[in-house]
């Protein structure tokens, strides 16, 4: 028996900052540093930093010190002020009961929201109400420009973080021109909570409504109401033997692909496992949110040989961390989801598409360098040849005031060809 049916959804948007260079600090975005950067009254002890590192947690400490500044009128915004266990996470927000928002170390921010539960027109075929909501709510955020009520919550407050930041590295996708408002995406979660379901048992019914919700094909003529015959039918009738299920305990099951994440069991008794969920999506998303955006960086913005290896340094050291972000006291199904969650999600696709562009760019701009360097290196061995004829010209000059013989004619002329070779092998070498 279904208690109901919600969709949470993840949206991440660019800060346009970097708070934490990972691969030049020693500092780590954990639960130490998220107390000194959350807490206004923590005292630093600045003999424990180098200068680099205590200007960083400054830094972090500002921004978060002006978003409270700029809430404090809203008694519903408060700061958690435990550590969320979500990896490289400075702050998490409590927008609303329902509404999260997390600052990561790189400048994504994401925005975790639970909808509200949804009216199941026929439980047999709850995923047509479920998929319904899921092109409703996804429609609003990617395509709709008008602020919503829907989204009104989030832009407010994406705005406000914006404001707090004094000067951006990466303006254009950390604006109102990026994307829908600064959003380009949200990944769905469709959690279908059932008290008692048995994750090794869970049903034909929620099966092929798992699959059909996984697929998504069945649902492409949703919002036409004379298509719910056919959608049936074809929920009724897809294969359901290819259906890929984790089972996260004894009461919850988890099944993840591109399209997004099906959530289902008994949401009351797992909040263990679903925090482990949770937490490692957030940071997985805010991870293929930055590759993403750095993909923009790189064919937009007119960036050093410095800056794209920087961005290179970076974005490398991410993806190892990324991949080994797990403990030896880990549990196994834990393990196995986060891998589900990394190769259904194509991080590894984008993270290779941004890695090619960068690469390609800067091997362009450094033979545009080296180039460059070859022809002010030519004008440099031009302009010492020429000092060198300038000083030989005074004394053929004084040759020819004291009179020339015949023997000085062909001095000269020697020296004129010798001349004339050494130009031509200059420029020449230069090429």
């Amino acid at each position: 028996m279904i208690k109901s049916i919600s969709l949470w959804h993840i949206t991440p948007a660019n800060l346009g900052i970097e708070f934490i260079d990972a691969t030049n600090t020693t500092l780590e975005a954990n639960s130490e540093l998220y107390r000194m950067v959350n807490a206004p009254e923590y005292t630093i002890d600045r003999t424990r930093y180098n200068g680099t590192d205590y200007d960083t947690i400054q830094r972090i400490r500002h921004f978060i010190n002006k978003v409270r500044e700029k809430t404090a009128a809203h008694p519903d915004i408060r700061f958690d002020d435990n550590f969320p266990d979500v990896t490289d996470c400075l702050s998490k927000i409590i927008i609303s009961d329902n509404l999260f928002c997390y600052v990561m170390a790189s400048g994504i921010v994401i925005f975790y929201e639970r909808g509200r539960t949804i009216p199941i027109e026929e439980e047999e075929y709850y995923s047509i109400s479920a998929f319904h909501e899921r092109v409703v709510y996804e429609n609003d955020y990617c395509y709709n420009p008008e602020v919503t009520e829907r989204k009104k919550e989030v832009y407010s407050f994406l705005e406000l973080l914006w404001s707090c930041i004094p000067e951006k590295d990466y303006p254009f996708t950390s604006s109102k021109l990026y994307g829908n408002h600064g959003i380009s995406y949200t990944l769905c979660i469709t959690v279908i909570d059932i008290p008692k379901l048995e994750s090794n048992n869970i049903g034909i019914v929620n099966k092929r409504n798992v699959r059909a919700l996984l697929d998504t094909s069945a649902f492409n003529n949703i919002l036409n109401p004379d298509q719910r015959e056919l959608i049936k039918k074809r929920i009724d009738n897809d294969n359901i033997n290819d259906l890929r299920m984790i089972e996260m305990s004894e009461t919850l099951v988890i099944a993840d692909n591109w399209s997004g994440v099906v959530v289902i069991g008994d949401i009351a008794a797992n909040d263990l496992c679903l925090k482990w969920f949770l937490d490692f999506e957030i940071y997985l998303q805010a991870n293929w949110f930055l590759f993403d955006v750095c993909c923009d960086h790189i064919v937009k913005q007119k960036l050093s040989i410095i800056e794209m290896q920087d961005i290179l340094n970076r974005a490398e050291f991410a993806k190892v961390k990324l991949n080994n972000d797990i403990g030896s006291n880990m549990e196994q199904c834990q393990h196995v989801l986060r891998q589900s969650l990394i190769k259904t999600s194509d991080i590894n696709t984008i993270y290779h598409r941004m890695h090619g562009l960068l690469t390609n760019k800067l091997k362009i701009e450094q033979m545009k360098n080296e180039t460059d360097k070859s022809k002010y290196a030519l004008i440099a061995d031009i302009s010492l040849f020429i000092v060198a004829l300038i000083e030989v010209y005074g004394v053929i000059r004084e040759v020819v005031s004291n009179g020339i013989e015949r023997a000085d004619f062909i001095s000269i002329a020697i020296m004129t060809a010798v001349a004339a070779i050494c130009t031509y092998f200059i420029i020449k070498g230069h090429k």
